[in-house]
Order: structure tokens, then sequence, then C-alpha cells
């Protein structure tokens, strides 16, 4: 406490995991927590459905299905059965939570104006690949700066 707190908006953030995610170097992403399995399997589900046109969903839904049932097999060849829970226990919040997600995503579909799944993806993918290069840049001059 006592500390001045100064917006930083072109600021990068590097967040490698927490105590909680079980996740302390990026050498252990392959050995999460269940709670991790649970909610990294649930957040990709829940922002995939939500933010994504029905059309794009329909499209796609194989390939999620083949995610998801790629990260279970791997729980289940790791000899992780609580991971394994993890990610089923995601699908099954998702199904029971499918109404609420499904009017979310009605809400951000009037918001993106008809702009197309595609478009938005590029989008972002451009933005965070600017901010990626700008943060590498600053951060070189900084280390160049420093020495």
């Amino acid at each position: 406490s006592g500390y001045k707190i100064v917006p930083v908006p072109n600021s990068l953030v590097y967040h490698v995991g927490s105590a909680s995610s079980g996740i302390v170097t990026p050498a252990k992403v392959w050995d999460p927590s269940p709670f991790f399995a649970f909610e990294m399997t649930k957040n990709y589900l829940y922002c995939w459905f939500k933010n994504s046109k029905p059309k794009t969903v329909i499209c796609y839904f194989p390939v999620i299905c083949c995610v998801i049932i790629s990260m279970c097999f791997l729980a289940i060849v790791r000899r992780k059965p609580k991971i394994f829970a993890g990610h089923i226990k995601a699908v099954i919040w998702i199904i029971r939570n499918a109404k609420t997600i499904y009017k979310k995503g009605t809400e951000i579909q009037k918001l993106k104006n008809g702009q197309s799944d595609d478009i938005l993806f590029v989008k972002q993918i451009t933005k965070d690949s600017t901010n990626l290069l700008i943060g590498i840049r600053k951060m070189s001059s900084m280390i160049r700066n420093a020495l």
C-alpha cells in the first residue's frame, strides 16, 4: 500500500501462471492442475461459443470436439484422471449454461455490426502482433540503455 498507480496503456504483461493454476513455467504448461484444466477448457469453449456466429460454431464444431477429445485423451494417457475430470466438468458446465451463453452471444453479434468472425480474428491477431513487436522494441532499447 502507499504506491501510486499509473496507467501504462502500451505496457506488456507476461503472465506465466499462478499458484491456483499450478503452472509456474512454460515447460509445465502440459502438466496443469485439475482446476486449471477445468478453467482453461471452460473459458476456451465459453469464449468460442459466445463470440462466434452460429454458422461459424457449426462449421468448426468438429474441430472443437477434436481439440477437447485430444485433451481428454492426453490426460488419460498421462494417467491424470483428475485433469480428465476437469475437462469433462467444463464441457458439462458449458452444456448447462448453453442458454445463457447463447443470449450473450446474440448481444455480441449485434455489437459486431455484421462483421464476419474472420475479419475480427484477423484484426485481433494484427493488433496483438503489433503490440508484441512494439513491446519487444521497447524492451530491447531498455536493455541497450541499461548496458
